[in-house]
């Protein structure tokens, strides 16, 4: 026998020596561990670093202390107080009692040692063993003592938790062999009284916080009301075990409307500063083993949270047998087991609970800071990328295979340089299912480790029998192997498909102006369906391979129990209930794994190939911290000294892949002393003229040598095309440098974090403006300064109207700049550079949309002013003859190459400079700055997007149910109930079986209403029920079930299939509709919703309805209706049940209602706050070459961290919850699986009935949970089916026709007159505004030409859109050939205008699709189109695409043919070459009127006048209306509109006269009196 117990083993737990034995030994080692934790002795070496590495694998990725410090001013302390604060008095006490507490648990042992010690001298073991537990009770006493703190003590929780388990296995023992164990009264109460005070200790310490706040932030949290603060770093045990610390939030969402700031904020170590400044320091292979290696900890304690989680879950089909087998064989005796087993499983129950809880915090933790290092990621690589705007990218089916000359390469792989569709899909989607399958990641090892568990216990009850079953799953895994092989080409095409839809809607999103100026509505929605029709084409076929993969996965737990059951019975085993309904527990606990694994699998493969997909746009090439030099050549430090230069440059347009491109790298943000980069020098010339060769048909600048002046004004000059804006875009180091040297400021920080002189201004030619107030425009992230922002308003001729904006510099600015003019966006970007105290800036044509007078005063006060005194200015216009007496420097640039340059006292002096009375501009005047109009705001209002309170309406399921189809949702009903009333078919099968032994027939017959007596008589109940005896005949029983278990799958796998069937002719229908609602929506809703907001509707919320609410549905409905049935199960065979039914449901119901009220609340939040993510990165996108210009990475990295922080709240909250809901669940589920048990101890029933009774109470525990929890989900995605729906209702433009009332073919006829009569026009754009238009009335004759003039907000704009119908008028008519215009459709109306606004647009394809989209026209007419705007020389034929040498007129660069690719918005085309093909879309059309808004105002002077010779020539049988900022382009026309009405000869020499008054102003006063004196009169005929 062992020495430590006499005649007993180390395991016989029943005795009282080996209990203590195990006690003392257990608690002892423990205590020394603790002692030796606390006195930290030195270890070995050795042993040093195997502690910090277990300690490095779950300590938190970012620490409390850390990130505090970083990202707040709060005081935290954790383990000691060491800074002399005094404990607060509630503390003291606690204390105080732990003392007590362990003293008396000291006293207690000993003295039970001692008495043991007196009264047995014969067995001193259990004395010795008493004596030392109590020992080890003093670490607990002398602890509080010699360490007290506020904080909880883990290592003495740790010791009460030991304690509590030997105190509950000694109770335990002693009650499961009451009839062995005899124990005096004292013992009894001894034992129960060291529970209690083990109990309270734990009490005490667990209420004690983990973490202390500096005072005032516990202030804050005491307050919950008002804090901000989340608690949770603060939260005590308790709090965190059951996850109390997240109620206060629950409460508030349940008495309160929330919004975002009713929200407490993320924990610091939560936030996007802490966590991706530590994820971006971390280096390894591959983004994958980057995110384990931030996340490991939390990875690391989900791993062995689910190891536990599910091995306790495991222990609850032990217990059931065990008690089945006491329930088919009952004895007093073994009653008392039968009460211990029912507890102990209990509380494995409970414990499961709260290691199931606790695993899944872990994962959704590091799935939100996943999240959070991604977007970031992202965000932090479009602000380095090299810019791809204009690569322009020929379409490829995603089902076709390789494309030529590239073997390896598929076109569904992740490809490099995305087009901003794709980006947002990266970023919008990519990125969450990264971080949705690292919640999910312990299914990975947890479903295996179940499915392991559930084999090894068939086994133990089935023998040999159960490898049938193993054989099943065996072959299922084949057949889920070989399905899923084929579900990752199918993923990868959707993914390619669903980016080019995304980058079809965001071109139509950001060009719908134009496409409705030209009632192209319907040709661009059959171009995004096309684009759709092919994503839902992929959609369909990974669908159907998700239905093979279900079907496998349904099939699989009902073949395993038929094959394991046949197995059984004939090796003449007899299926006893306990055998029966174990194995039917087992294999519905094993089809849980079973029916989740294969979705899991495809959300691996699907985030696997998201997860390329985020690193392929990681990797994509950076631009150089300094500028672009190739294959990483060290920067040369000779020659030039400083300034902005370049030397032997030769640049081109950034391309994929370029061998010339940098490789990504990180950007060098150190701060140096130099005030220039050192020159930096390129491949060797031989390498770049070899690539020339390759490359010959891109623009390039070539051979460019110059360095402009310090401290003075440079301009460059040149026709359009020349390459001006490519010039500056080398300077800024935008471009791929082949070759030479380029010279820029050193990037430098100053002490404030500031960056030095040394930044560059830049003012791009299309402004681009951030959304946000005026002022935050022109700051753009510096420091306020009164003094210099009043003088930079003043000078930029900004004050009038911010003195006629009601808000003034609070005014909003839109999306894009939408709510303010082209003049007013232009002056706005030019006092933003200004404002920044910079040394060098670069302008480029900020003259082109501004109006003459403006322009002299932004030359006299501006140029000439003080505020660009000693700065270097380089300035690209055409206003040569406005700017230069001003002008130091020249540069006159030609076909990428610079023609002349030089300082211009010596051009001029030498008779060098370059010929520039072409380039003079003939101006108009405004009316006088000083009088601007007076109005209330801007015309178009930026409104925030609401988030939908209360729950989701009815309106919005019948809309989704209207989408699919009401009988496919009646059949989807009928096989889920069908389905799971099979499942109770199931298990009443098995009890019969059960029965239907001669030898078992020993339970009450309730099915039968039967007597006791006449129940125990086989052959009887046989008879009554028809069923032969299982002995003889049991395949009888295997054929019977294995009909039920086929119809079970089958109408399962039927309800799958009509539920995705159902749920693509859904996503198809609502997909339409929104699309033809927002392209048909007005143009003022296109102009005051931001385009983030319709993208999120076209990408989150339908990738919500195309794949995640059918799925949620799914398990809804299942989850839903087994809870229903199983509960009618239970309160069928135990009616007693309903009296802790009600308790519990009661619960079940206070728990749901809050937590689904919060939940829908943050779950509402987190999808609204997602919105301005993608706003801002498309704002990011649209503007980086300024961003990066300026230099304001780090502020728009840190104002992104606020958004990401913002949407990762509602996130991350909505998820604790969930957690309080699974806890709560899971307890209350415990209680409903013991009050079941408990029941059919009672001898009410026998063990058929009590195992089918007790099997279905646990199946609805986790019911209920899942209808709760995917509840809260469903109602998310219906929040997308409903942020869909409010889409649909946008208010719509007229009717495109009114078939009973169009116009005739001929109209309209310019033989009506007038052709055009305008009639007391009022208009306004809301009924609080005043009027912009007033009374205005005119009429016009046909063919004619009508000049507009006026300054910028006096309502040339509105007078436009009224004329094409874009906004209503107030009153008064507008009447065209004879028809009201009000009277017919839009489409009508518009298809016989021809708009070119000034900002034109062109779409991605060739530049045939953009000039002739419909295929009206034979190539001949195109090429003279394009021969006549003069982007082709008059020598040019019509040649194809590969073969095409046309030239573009003013620039001979890139050849240009009908073939030649266009990237999306024409971003491979400079503004005036875009304006050229938009005039050219003009002239092949030919409409009765053609309107030009500043058509040509980007366009050099030389191409205007030949332009303007060809639209006198091509439109003399057309009403030509010119809105135009050149007087001479208009100063020969029939009549000019202004704030009078007449000639132009009229108006010239009316005296008064505003046109007088202009003409006079302008510097070309003779030259615009000799052209009104030639042309006479003949204007007014």
């Amino acid at each position: 026998m062992p020495p430590w117990c006499e005649d007993s083993d180390l395991f016989e737990i029943s005795d009282v020596c080996v209990q203590l034995f195990w006690g003392a030994v257990v608690t002892s080692l423990s205590t020394l561990i603790c002692l030796s934790v606390s006195l930290t002795p030195s270890i070995p070496a050795f042993l040093a670093r195997v502690r910090e590495g277990i300690k490095a694998s779950i300590h938190s990725y970012v620490v409390l202390g850390e990130d505090e410090t970083r990202e707040t001013p709060i005081d935290t302390r954790s383990d000691t107080v060491d800074d002399g604060r005094s404990i607060p008095f509630i503390y003291q006490w606690r204390l105080a009692l732990l003392v007590f507490i362990a003293l008396l648990e000291f006293f207690a042992w000993t003295a039970f040692g001692i008495y043991r010690l007196v009264r047995d001298l014969d067995n001193l073991r259990i004395a010795a063993f008493s004596i030392v537990i109590g020992i080890t009770w003093l670490y607990n006493a002398l602890k509080p003592v010699l360490c007290p703190r506020s904080t909880a003590y883990i290592d003495i929780f740790t010791l009460y938790v030991i304690h509590l388990v030997f105190g509950i296995v000694r109770i335990g023992t002693s009650i499961y062999y009451l009839q062995v164990i005899s124990h005096t009264t004292l013992e009894w109460i001894g034992m129960s009284l060291n529970l209690i005070a083990i109990i309270a200790g734990m009490g005490v310490i667990s209420t004690m916080p983990l973490k202390v706040p500096s005072d005032d932030l516990r202030r804050e949290i005491v307050s919950i009301t008002i804090a901000s603060q989340s608690p949770e770093d603060y939260a005590s045990i308790f709090e965190w075990a059951t996850y109390s610390w997240v109620y206060p939030l629950i409460k508030r969402g349940n008495t309160m409307e929330m919004k975002y700031e009713d929200v407490w904020d993320l924990t610091p170590a939560m936030r996007s500063g802490p966590i991706f400044t530590k994820f971006s320091v971390i280096e390894r292979p591959t983004l994958f083993k980057r995110l384990v290696a931030a996340n490991r900890s939390d990875l690391t304690l989900d791993f062995f949270l689910t190891i536990l989680t599910v091995s306790l879950s495991y222990a609850a089909p032990y217990f059931l047998r065990s008690i089945l087998d006491l329930i088919e064989n009952p004895t007093p005796e073994r009653r008392s087991e039968a009460y211990v087993l029912a507890l102990l499983a209990f509380l494995c129950a409970v414990l499961k609970g709260e290691a199931d809880a606790q695993h899944l915090f872990f994962g959704r933790r590091a799935s939100a800071r996943v999240s959070a290092q991604l977007v970031n990621a992202i965000y932090d690589k479009a602000l380095k990328r090299r810019d791809y705007s204009g690569v322009a990218k020929k379409e490829m089916p995603a089902e076709t295979g390789t494309t030529k000359g590239a073997p390896s390469s598929k076109p569904s792989d992740p490809q490099p340089g995305a087009d901003i569709g794709k980006v947002v899909n990266v970023m919008a989607i990519d990125a969450s299912k990264v971080s949705a399958i690292v919640a999910s990641a312990y299914l990975a090892y947890g479903g295996p480790l179940e499915i392991t568990l559930a084999c090894l216990m068939l086994y133990s009850l089935m023998g040999f029998a159960a490898f049938a079953g193993f054989a099943v799953i065996l072959v299922a895994w084949i057949l889920h192997i070989y399905v899923t092989r084929l579900k990752i080409p199918l993923q990868k095409g959707l993914l390619t498909t669903r980016d080019r839809r995304m980058s079809a809607l965001h071109e139509l999103v950001n060009a719908v102006r134009f496409i409705k100026f030209f009632t192209w509505e319907d040709n661009w929605i059959m171009r995004v369906m096309d684009a759709r029709g092919k994503e839902m084409d992929w959609l369909k076929r990974s669908r159907i391979n998700s239905i093979w993969s279900t079907t496998v996965w349904a099939a699989a737990p009902v073949l395993v129990s038929f094959f394991s059951f046949f197995a059984y019975v004939h090796q003449g085993n007899k299926l006893t209930p306990s055998i029966a309904f174990t194995t039917i527990a087992l294999i519905g606990m094993l089809r849980q794994p079973l029916n989740v694994f294969p979705n899991f699998i495809m959300q691996i493969f699907e985030a696997r190939v998201s997860l390329h997909r985020v690193e392929a746009f990681l990797n994509e090439e950076e631009i150089s911290d300094r500028a672009s030099y190739p294959y990483e050549q060290l920067p040369d430090t000779e020659t030039l000294d400083g300034g902005l230069a370049i030397e032997g440059g030769r640049f081109k347009w950034n391309s994929v892949g370029s061998k010339e491109a940098d490789p990504p790298r990180e950007r060098n943000n150190e701060s140096t002393a130099q005030s220039v980069v050192p020159v930096e020098e390129a491949e060797s010339p031989v390498d770049a003229a070899e690539y020339a060769l390759k490359d010959r048909k891109l623009f390039e600048l070539r051979n460019i040598t110059v360095r402009f002046p310090e401290g003075e004004l440079s301009l460059v000059t040149g026709p359009t095309g020349c390459g001006k804006t490519a010039l500056l875009l080398a300077l800024l180091g935008e471009m791929t440098m082949v070759e030479g040297k380029l010279v820029r400021p050193q990037r430098g920080f100053g002490a404030d974090g500031r960056l030095d002189s040394g930044a560059i201004s830049y003012a791009a030619q299309t402004p681009w403006l951030q959304r946000g107030t005026v002022r935050q425009n022109i700051l753009f992230g510096y420091p306020y300064d009164e003094q210099r922002y009043e003088d930079v308003v003043e000078r930029c001729a900004l004050r009038p109207d911010l003195d006629s904006w009601e808000e003034g510099d609070h005014t909003p600015v839109g999306d894009r700049g939408s709510n303010l003019s082209g003049g007013q966006k232009a002056r706005v970007a030019l006092a933003r550079a200004i404002y920044a105290q910079t040394d060098y800036v670069l302008l480029d044509d900020p003259f082109s949309a501004i109006d003459v007078k403006t322009s002299r005063f932004l030359y006299d006060q501006l140029f000439c002013g003080p505020l660009l005194n000693d700065r270097t200015v380089i300035l690209v216009t055409h206003r040569v003859d406005l700017v230069l007496p001003r002008a130091a420097y020249i540069v006159h640039m030609q076909d990428g190459r610079i023609d002349t340059q030089g300082y211009v006292k010596d051009l001029q002096a030498s008779g060098r400079l370059p010929s520039l009375h072409q380039d003079l501009p003939e101006e108009d005047q405004e009316e006088p700055l000083k009088n601007p109009r007076k109005r209330d705001q801007l015309k178009k209002p930026v409104p925030v997007e609401s988030v939908v309170s209360g729950g989701v309406t009815l309106s919005t399921y019948k809309t989704y149910l209207q989408a699919s189809s009401y009988w496919m949702w009646g059949a989807f009903v009928l096989l889920i109930l069908v389905s799971h009333i099979m499942t109770v078919v199931e298990k009443l099968w098995l009890r019969e079986w059960g029965r239907a032994y001669s030898n078992s027939q020993t339970e009450m017959s309730m099915f039968h209403g039967l007597d006791e007596k006449a129940s125990f008589d086989p052959d009887y109940q046989r008879t009554l029920v028809f069923l032969p005896d299982a002995n003889t005949r049991p395949l009888f029983f295997v054929g019977i079930y294995a009909a039920v278990g086929f119809l079970m799958a089958s109408c399962n796998v039927a309800s799958i299939t009509t539920l995705f069937f159902s749920g693509l002719k859904a996503s198809r229908s609502l997909f339409y509709r929104l699309l033809g609602r927002v392209v048909h929506a007005t143009l003022p809703w296109h102009d005051a919703t931001p385009r983030g907001q319709v993208l999120n509707r076209f990408s989150k919320d339908m990738d919500a309805i195309d794949v995640s609410l059918s799925n949620n549905v799914s398990t809804i409905s299942n989850a839903f209706v087994n809870f229903i049935v199983a509960v009618i199960t239970v309160i069928v065979f135990f009616p007693a049940f309903i009296v802790p039914a009600m308790a519990i449901a009661f619960f079940y119901r206070f728990i749901a209602i809050r937590y689904l009220s919060i939940n829908r609340q943050l779950r509402r939040m987190e999808s609204t706050s997602r919105s301005p993510l993608f706003s801002g990165f498309g704002e990011l996108l649209d503007g980086i070459v300024t961003i990066r210009a300026f230099q304001s990475e780090r502020r728009f990295r840190e104002e992104f961290y606020g958004k990401v922080d913002i949407a990762n709240k509602m996130y991350y909250n909505s998820w604790m919850t969930s957690r309080w809901l699974l806890f709560n669940y899971d307890v209350l589920g415990a209680f409903a699986v013991l009050a079941t048990t408990l029941l059919a101890l009672s001898g009410y029933v026998g063990a058929g009935t009590a195992g089918l009774s007790i099997t279905s109470s646990m199946t609805f525990t986790m019911s209920v949970y899942l209808v709760c929890r995917f509840w809260a989900s469903l109602e998310l995605e219906l929040n997308a089916v409903e942020r869909v729906a409010e889409y649909l209702n946008v208010p719509q433009d007229p009717p495109a026709i009114i078939e009973s009332n169009r116009p005739p073919a001929y109209w309209p006829s310019t033989s009506v007159t007038p052709f055009l009569s305008v009639e007391n026009l009022s208009v306004r754009y809301a009924p609080s505004l005043p009027p912009v238009l007033s009374n205005v009335s005119f009429t016009l004759n046909a063919p004619a030409r009508i000049g507009i003039v006026g300054r910028t907000g006096s309502g040339k704009s509105t007078l436009i859109i009224s004329l094409l119908r874009f906004v209503d008028p107030e009153q008064g008519r507008i009447v065209i050939g004879g028809i009201d215009i009000a009277t017919i459709g839009v489409r009508d109306l518009r298809s016989h205008i021809t708009y070119i606004p000034e900002d034109a647009v062109l779409f991605s394809g060739s530049v045939r699709d953009n000039i002739d989209p419909f295929k009206e026209h034979e190539d001949v007419d195109c090429f003279d189109a394009l021969r006549r705007v003069q982007l082709l020389d008059d020598d040019s034929q019509p040649q194809g695409s590969t073969g095409g040498s046309s030239q573009a007129g003013p620039s001979s660069g890139p050849s240009v043919t009908l073939d030649t690719e266009v990237a999306p918005g024409g971003a491979n085309f400079s503004l005036g070459q875009r304006q050229l093909i938009a005039m050219a879309r003009a002239l092949l059309r030919q409409t009765p009127i053609v309107i030009l808004d500043e058509a040509t105002s980007s366009v050099d002077f030389d191409t205007d006048e030949k332009i303007q010779a060809t639209l006198r020539e091509q439109f003399k049988q057309s009403l030509l209306i010119t809105v135009a900022h050149r007087l001479n382009n208009i100063i020969d026309y029939d009549r000019l509109i202004i704030a009078e009405f007449d000639t132009p000869l009229e108006l010239f020499y009316k005296e008064g006269g505003v046109f007088r008054d202009i003409c006079r102003s302008s510097e070309s006063y003779e030259e615009l009196e000799a052209a009104v004196l030639k042309i006479g009169g003949s204007g007014s005929k």
